[in-house]
């Protein structure tokens, strides 16, 4: 991909590679507003962790996506989401497409044992999907219904019996984007605002927290995607790179995106991590015409080449030939989604941050509107600190 946008182009790459994770966040966003600061031009693109890189797409540092020639986030290999959920008056300073597979890698899925679903008399879970019949309800009675005391001690432990869930909690933090739900939105002003608990936000709190208190069946564990290969459990929460765990898995597993809350639900949306590489273009890019159009070639030739190499290679020729997966990853990777509330989690902040209100709810004390209400003040704090960035 590289080598085809250099020879297309007439340009030579020079890529410069910083620590940017959770603990050297400060020190990669120096890297940028130092360089940026001194006018030096160091950088023409940064690729940077979005919860990470985040706090500084500001007009200080970065290039609105609208005012960069040749980026057009409705060709699909750009997530086009993006200009209706991070669009803030009128400005959009981050942008996420193939370019980077971390994209791919850590969007939110459910994985399904398929040597588990023939026995137990339930639906094939690819025809719910295609149904449109793939719920929050339809979800949490299959998993209700097939916890089994494998060793018949007379409890059930997921370390030793089959169960109906497990989930890493991060992941899980993603059910509050697949049902459409938000705590934080953009208005039709482009202002984002904190919304009131809806009657559907709460009831989907309120079934959740039963879900996963309901007798130690269903757990949220670091431990989750072990015990689901092991074939502890029959759903499994997890980011799509879980697949690598996957290779020696002995049954069949089902790829599904996250459930809709009800069949009124127009899609089903996935969650893109935060931990995904968002792209930024610095105010001091050397030449704005030139680095947008590297930036759409990169985008272009992944989408063309290096995703499909991806697929082939992670699922296997087994899954990669398979159209049920093949239509399950289109449907997810098309339903792809970074909300203002989970892009700008670590800024707005709070207890809980905006993206953990429903997760957290859910596995505490499951009362939602309490929760909104004390971190209400702090939530708008914040993002009148952020509006002034958008100014």
């Amino acid at each position: 991909r590289n080598a085809a946008v250099a020879e297309l182009l007439g340009i030579t790459f020079d890529f410069v590679y910083r620590p940017g994770d959770w603990a050297n966040a400060a020190n990669f966003q120096n890297l940028i507003t130092n360089s940026v600061m001194a006018q030096d031009g160091a950088y023409d693109i940064v690729s940077g962790m979005i919860s990470c890189t985040q706090p500084i797409a500001t007009s200080n540092y970065c290039l609105s996506v609208y005012d960069i020639p040749h980026i057009n986030l409705n060709n699909p290999w750009w997530v086009s989401e993006l200009q209706n959920d991070l669009t803030v008056n009128g400005k959009l300073f981050g942008f996420i497409g193939d370019v980077s597979l971390s994209m791919y890698k850590g969007l939110s899925v459910i994985f399904a044992n398929q040597g588990i679903i023939p026995d137990s008399g339930m639906d094939n879970p690819y025809e719910l999907v295609k149904g449109n019949m793939w719920t929050l309800d339809t979800m949490t009675a299959m998993a209700g219904d097939i916890a089994f005391d494998s060793n018949g001690d007379g409890k059930i432990v997921y370390t030793d019996d089959l169960i109906g869930m497990t989930a890493n909690e991060v992941v899980y933090r993603s059910i509050q984007a697949s049902f459409d739900m938000h705590v934080i939105d953009i208005g039709e002003d482009g202002i984002p605002a904190v919304l009131p608990v809806t009657d559907a936000f709460a009831t989907a709190v309120e079934k959740l927290n039963g879900f996963w208190k309901s007798d130690s069946t269903y757990i949220v564990d670091g431990l989750a995607a072990d015990k689901f290969v092991e074939g502890h459990s029959l759903f499994y929460m997890g980011k799509l790179e879980s697949l690598d765990a996957m290779r020696d898995m002995e049954a069949d597993y089902a790829i599904l995106p996250f459930p809709k809350y009800d069949e009124n639900q127009a899609k089903y949306l996935t969650l893109i991590a935060t931990a995904t590489q968002m792209y930024y273009i610095p105010v001091t890019t050397n030449d704005p015409e030139l680095t947008g159009l590297t930036a759409e070639a990169l985008s272009y030739y992944s989408y063309k080449n290096v995703v499909p190499a991806y697929y082939e290679v992670s699922l296997k020729n087994k899954y990669s030939r398979d159209e049920d997966t093949q239509e399950m990853l289109d449907i997810i990777r098309d339903g792809a989604v970074m909300p203002f509330e989970y892009c700008y989690s670590t800024t707005i902040a709070g207890n809980p941050w905006p993206n953990k209100a429903m997760s957290d709810s859910s596995i505490g004390n499951g009362n939602i509107a309490s929760t909104v209400a004390a971190a209400t003040p702090t939530w708008q704090a914040n993002i009148d600190k952020i509006m002034k960035e958008f100014e």
